[in-house]
């Protein structure tokens, strides 16, 4: 069976082939061999349509957003550690994580009708624990007018006025890059009991309207980076 990897595609389809081509000169006037040679050409065909759709949404996608999740105590650190000892939990500093969002606009063709696919509607990233045993909190969530508070594990980022900021701008061909840093911390809660030994994941999912739209990501490329996070209760 043909692994449709895309990284091994092509090595692998010139090795089908040579075998193919090997089992022609054995087999050639076989029936079954002519059944299997149709299917396999059907099968990379359509793998070859969908690689090529795939190659041109990538080109031309007009808007990328970029999440990264660091803990507070260093770079590159994408994991944060919880104890909890006599009802007392580790340092707000260890629970800190700093979540950095890069937007960035591409010269494209379909940045308008990009512009007109989400005109009246609410974009967000929304940022909740998996499973939902944890509270997160955004730090200074007052001063920061994008943060939407609407849940008791979480918080949402919205990203319309990122967005309509650097449609206002002219790229020409250039690309043009809006950063923002969203720190928050996990603490606890009366009415959350965190479990013993829990592990978890925060990862970030970007929503329309509070649905997912599969569909907008033929025009929007994410890169979205989850911070994993374990409970220990001493």
């Amino acid at each position: 069976m043909l692994n449709l990897d895309r990284k091994n595609f092509f090595t692998q389809t010139i090795q089908y082939i040579l075998l193919l081509f090997l089992f022609n000169q054995f087999w050639g006037e076989e029936k079954w061999l002519e059944n299997k040679l149709r299917d396999s050409l059907l099968l990379i065909g359509i793998y070859l349509c969908f690689l090529l759709i795939s190659w041109f949404s990538f080109l031309f996608r007009p808007l990328s957003i970029t999440v990264t999740q660091n803990n507070a105590l260093g770079n590159n650190i994408d994991f944060t550690l919880i104890t909890q000892e006599n009802n007392r939990l580790s340092s707000e500093l260890q629970r800190t994580v700093k979540l950095d969002l890069e937007i960035t606009r591409k010269g494209s063709i379909w940045w308008r009708i990009l512009l007109r696919l989400i005109k009246n509607k609410e974009l967000f990233l929304e940022i909740e624990p998996t499973p939902r045993q944890l509270m997160i909190q955004a730090k200074d969530p007052f001063q920061n007018k994008e943060i939407v508070v609407d849940t008791q594990t979480g918080f949402k980022i919205r990203l319309n006025e990122m967005i309509n900021e650097i449609g206002t701008l002219q790229t020409g061909k250039k690309s043009i890059t809006v950063t923002k840093v969203y720190p928050y911390y996990i603490t606890n809660h009366t009415d959350i009991e965190i479990p013993d030994n829990l592990s978890a994941s925060i990862s970030p999912t970007f929503t329309v309207n509070g649905k997912s739209a599969k569909w907008l990501k033929l025009f929007l490329q994410l890169d979205i980076k989850e911070q994993k996070v374990r409970f220990f209760r001493r």
